[in-house]
């Protein structure tokens, strides 16, 4: 094989008919392949896995499924499982990151996500929501702020060894 660059900065690439279909010869797609299968399987399972966990948790802690906070919440809950920056800059990160996976704006994310916690809380199952939330409510809203509901799911999954 070899490789030229042109006075126009374009690149050449010469490579015997042998090089050329050794490539598509079963044993060096397999061997090549395989480990990037694997590979993208296994990442492909966590997300899903991840996904369907959070979901779980929401709907078990009662956000209805119909809200588009329900989506945002799920995103930004396994966001900040993979990386827990997100929940120390909400509103320069996470939001912004969840508002370009759904085409809209960090004011909008936020907006969305507060409604279904305010939801959650005016119609929620009471017993577990003082279990999974315990000392994060405030006294004179009755319900938890943002950064509290995902920083509690997050860290509940963490532990759980997501």
């Amino acid at each position: 094989m070899k490789l030229e660059m042109n006075e126009n900065e374009d690149f050449t690439i010469s490579i015997s008919k042998e090089e050329f279909f050794k490539c598509f010869e079963p044993d060096a797609i397999s061997s090549e392949s395989s480990s990037t299968q694997a590979e993208s399987k296994d990442e492909t399972k966590d997300i899903t896995d991840i996904r369907a966990e959070v979901t779980n948790i929401l709907s078990r802690i009662g956000v209805p499924r119909s809200l588009k906070g329900f989506l945002f919440l799920r995103e930004a809950i396994m966001l900040s499982v993979s990386d827990r920056s997100y929940v120390e800059h909400i509103t320069k990160e996470l939001y912004p990151a969840v508002a370009k996976k759904f085409q809209t704006t960090p004011p909008k994310t936020e907006r969305s996500i507060r409604h279904a916690i305010e939801v959650v809380f005016s119609r929620g199952n009471a017993e577990i929501l003082d279990d999974t939330f315990r000392y994060s409510v405030n006294p004179a809203s009755g319900k938890v702020t943002n950064s509290e509901f995902i920083a509690t799911i997050a860290d509940d999954l963490n532990l759980k060894g997501w």
